[in-house]
């Protein structure tokens, strides 16, 4: 999770940032509201108590309230634009500007003194302080604010000729300091609340896929377990009065409802042993084409019932591998294959060396939309859809070809045939 997030606490990526912003959004929204207003009338209140007290070299102390006051004025009309609506960039640019005014007054304030004001440096730490610790943003637009007014201290020896230097440079330097150690603070407390919302957006996709996998496992093993339990019934009722093609018809029926319950089974036990990183991958020196002509002989009953032929042209290619794992990635290919094959058609799996080795399995399907097969490849979306029949499945499949191929190092590539079908690509790096 580190990996995501920038030396800012923030997420790298632009899009993660601003779903984090519009999720955060809401609980901050009234918050970041009243204390971009609570600054403005502190700043106003704190210029009507010194500046009146200050020698000018031009201008009055007027026209630094006159800008105060506009930016209360603004930090209102900011609170009633924004007090119920949804997160957008306008915001951010809107809480980047109010700081950036704020340093413009300072600023304004110490070129019409000239440098002469001895509180100066308290103002600007207690501004820096805010900026970092009270007032929410960026922390892009944060670090732009503070470093004006680090410019700004910078530069009194030259209006101000009578400053001591020496004085001057120490107080530059628990500046400097003051701002690295509030950037340290803001980072890290940045990077806890994003840690914080990663850990519960994946808490909520494990509820959710919990929730999905117990919905339907009911509505999976129901009916083979039912087709077992009528034909072992019938059979042991009628033993007698049935003949000997119709006992074998219904023995046949079992068979194939165990195999069915049995593959379901083994699914959610493969899928259980990814989540424990120590458990499950036994990867051996094997002939991996003998692992994929399993995982099709597997799926030729199934193809049998929508009459689809299965074409195989396998490589002979050994490496380490989990046969058990790829076996599932293999098979479960195949069945969404088959699921949304029309009944007739051709299912073609080859097996290619490669710069590594590569499965490929083509069908003669309807394809898979784009958007599908962007949240597919980045393991993020995963859509159960009905097959040609109306075939259901649960999802799981897929989770699990994701969880076996990142230990194998191996990619997932999805894409649509110029005519008609579409084809997945399994590709395992050269070991």
């Amino acid at each position: 999770m580190e990996a995501l997030i920038n030396s800012f606490g923030e997420f790298k990526s632009r899009t993660e940032e601003r779903n984090y912003l519009q999720t955060s959004w809401p609980k901050d929204r009234t918050y970041t509201l009243l204390s971009y207003l609570v600054c403005c009338i502190l700043l106003l209140f704190a210029g009507i108590l010194a500046d009146y007290q200050r020698a000018y070299t031009f201008g009055s102390p007027n026209i630094l309230t006159f800008f105060r006051s506009l930016l209360v004025a603004y930090g209102l009309g900011f609170f009633v634009a924004f007090r119920k609506s949804d997160y957008s960039d306008k915001i951010e640019t809107h809480l980047f500007f109010i700081k950036l005014v704020s340093v413009v007054i300072v600023a304004l304030m110490t070129f019409m003194i000239m440098g002469t004001s001895t509180t100066l440096l308290a103002g600007i730490m207690i501004m820096t302080t805010s900026f970092y610790v009270m007032l929410p943003g960026r922390l892009n637009g944060i670090i732009v604010n503070c470093a004006l007014l680090f410019a700004l201290f910078m530069i009194i020896p030259i209006l101000n000729e009578s400053v001591d230097l020496k004085k001057h440079f120490y107080k530059i330097f628990i500046l400097l300091s003051l701002n690295i150690v509030l950037f340290a603070f803001r980072s890290m407390f940045n990077r806890a609340w994003r840690l914080f919302y990663i850990s519960n957006r994946r808490l909520e996709e494990l509820n959710k896929t919990k929730d999905d996998v117990i919905s339907t496992i009911a509505h999976d093993l129901k009916s083979p377990l039912q087709v077992i339990l009528s034909s072992a019934s019938l059979v042991s009722k009628r033993n007698e009065e049935l003949s000997v093609e119709r006992i074998k018809l219904y023995q046949e029926r079992i068979i194939k409802s165990a195999k069915k319950t049995d593959s379901l089974l083994k699914d959610l036990l493969a899928w259980a042993l990814t989540s424990n990183e120590s458990l499950g991958y036994t990867p051996k020196e094997l002939n991996i084409k003998d692992t994929i002509t399993s995982a099709v002989e597997f799926a030729y009953e199934l193809a049998q019932t929508k009459d689809l032929e299965i074409e195989v042209d396998l490589e002979d290619y050994i490496f380490n591998h989990d046969s058990n794992m790829i076996e599932t990635c293999v098979r479960n290919i195949i069945s969404n294959a088959i699921k949304f094959s029309p009944e007739g058609k051709k299912i073609v799996v080859k097996g290619a060396v490669s710069d590594g080795y590569a499965i490929q399995i083509c069908d003669e399907g309807e394809g898979v939309p784009d958007i599908v097969i962007d949240g597919i490849q980045s393991g993020q979306t995963f859509h159960v859809k009905q097959g040609t029949k109306g075939e259901k499945g649960t999802g799981i499949g897929l989770k699990l070809v994701h969880s076996f191929l990142k230990k194998h190092g191996a990619a997932l590539f999805i894409e649509n045939m110029p005519n008609r079908g579409s084809r997945v690509t399994l590709k395992f790096p050269m070991i």
